[in-house]
């Protein structure tokens, strides 16, 4: 029987960080263009932006308490399904009617409008964030596979490593 080659102990956990950074940084060059198609205007976008981050700052601690209890792999997988499902609500989004909720006016020449389809983005940005500490508990993760000798250079070349969703 032929011997299978291992999968490094490291590709999992760089394949979600992977999969969580290109999740966060495809989007912002075309966030500007939904925002606007679906009647928001500049405060909308810089909501919007934000929503992901500040969600995630809630989502982080909590996932990296329970990752403790119940374990890294677990912890990684619901927040690979939350991101799952965050895509699926944006996508979903994208075909809503533009069924406009409320408008506030706005000192820009564009009032604020909250549409079906914004809302649903910010819900899809908000479940991404909340369900995306997974950087955290790779983090963890990180430390628990290495030893002292090594922990430096493995979690210094962890942000390096994260930087190719920009680069390449």
């Amino acid at each position: 029987m032929a011997h299978l080659p291992s999968i490094p102990p490291l590709f999992p956990v760089l394949l979600v960080n992977f999969i969580g950074m290109l999740g966060y940084s495809i989007l912002m060059p075309f966030l500007v263009f939904l925002v606007r198609k679906f009647g928001g205007n500049e405060f909308a976008y810089g909501l919007l932006g934000a929503t992901y981050p500040a969600f995630q700052m809630i989502g982080a601690p909590i996932l990296g308490r329970w990752s403790d209890i119940y374990g890294r792999r677990i912890i990684l997988l619901i927040s690979q399904i939350g991101t799952l499902l965050a895509w699926i609500l944006f996508i979903g989004a994208l075909y809503l009617p533009r069924f406009t909720l409320f408008e506030l006016p706005s000192a820009t020449d564009t009032p604020f409008l909250l549409t079906l389809p914004l809302l649903c983005l910010f819900l899809a940005r908000a479940l991404d964030g909340l369900t995306g500490g997974n950087v955290s508990v790779a983090n963890a993760y990180l430390s628990d596979i290495s030893n002292h000798e090594n922990r430096q250079k493995t979690l210094g070349a962890w942000p390096c490593r994260a930087a190719w969703v920009y680069i390449g």
